[in-house]
């Protein structure tokens, strides 16, 4: 299992930051999507956490939807529970 941490605009500060207090590496898999590589998530035992604040950016269905796809489980950290972000993940982290 690999868990992959990602977010867009500041909220990609908050990924590094559970990334760095959990000691695991931080993998932008923004990057890869835009490049049309989703080779980053390979199994369904892959979990990837994204951060956005609003949970409305505009790469986070990419991105996810790219991670689904692979069967892995997603997670998202917001402030706003009803968020299309977090209805689009597996399982949401309200920080509000």
């Amino acid at each position: 299992m690999v868990l992959y941490f990602t977010g867009t605009g500041n909220s990609r500060y908050l990924a590094r930051r559970i990334a760095e207090r959990l000691e695991m590496p931080l993998y932008d898999l923004n990057a890869c999507i835009k490049a049309g590589n989703t080779a980053p998530v390979q199994t369904g035992r892959d979990v990837v956490l994204f951060c956005s604040y609003s949970g409305a950016t505009k790469d986070m269905e990419a991105v996810l939807g790219a991670a689904k796809e692979r069967g892995a489980k997603t997670v998202c950290v917001t402030d706003y529970a009803n968020s299309p972000l977090a209805k689009l993940c597996d399982y949401a982290i309200v920080i509000a």
